[in-house]
């Protein structure tokens, strides 16, 4: 399936080869995979372990989103969207449909955003984007996703794009020593269709 979808400053398409710098570029900033890297604990103590570590988990990361983009699934339960910035044609982040399932037309969100770019609602513009091509295009009626309860730019984007929050799981994962909630949002069909396009606020 291909996918272009444009707003006023940014246009989602599916992610390239070429796209492995930019990628490797945005992702490398430790506040970008803070909810999404565990943590380098065990190197606290070793400055050159913890640059090794990092630049592992960044390379690796950047690697694996490449390698989805050569080796697609048989059954199409994952898209990944580059999100391009129009102004300059380079990629500076990613939102990705994942667990999409037809039966039950339903799929989750996830999205991140090079460090540089935060504060100027293009995540936001990202993210309406993803949900209109959701429910418009693969005909889904339920978006669900799901984030940290500390995460508070991905809350904001959420809340901004009409996802409610549902529940919470308490003490859901242990990171940086302690334990973290988990916040569970979603959003149907018929409550994106009542509400009017929202555009970028802050995040």
């Amino acid at each position: 399936m291909h996918v272009n979808l444009e707003d006023s400053r940014i246009r989602l398409r599916e992610l390239r080869l070429t796209d492995l710098i930019d990628v490797y570029v945005n992702i490398r900033a430790k506040e970008v995979g803070r909810w999404s890297i565990p943590p380098a604990s065990r190197y606290a103590q070793n400055t050159v372990g913890l640059f090794v570590w990092r630049l592992v988990g960044h390379i690796g990361k950047a690697l694996r989103v490449i390698w989805q983009i050569l080796v697609p699934p048989k059954i199409k339960s994952e898209i990944k969207l580059a999100i391009v910035l129009k102004e300059t044609g380079n990629v500076v982040g990613i939102v990705t449909l994942s667990q999409i399932e037809q039966q039950k037309k339903s799929a989750q969100i996830g999205f991140w955003i090079g460090k540089k770019y935060w504060g100027q609602g293009l995540t936001t513009e990202a993210v309406n984007l993803a949900l209109k091509f959701a429910f418009s295009d693969l005909k889904l009626d339920r978006i669900n996703a799901r984030t940290f309860e500390d995460n508070v730019g991905s809350k904001k984007v959420m809340e901004k794009c009409g996802l409610k929050l549902k529940h919470v799981i308490e003490n859901a994962y242990f990171k940086f020593n302690e334990y973290h909630h988990e916040l569970n949002y979603s959003i149907l069909r018929s409550e994106w269709g009542a509400q009017r396009p929202r555009k970028s606020g802050q995040t």
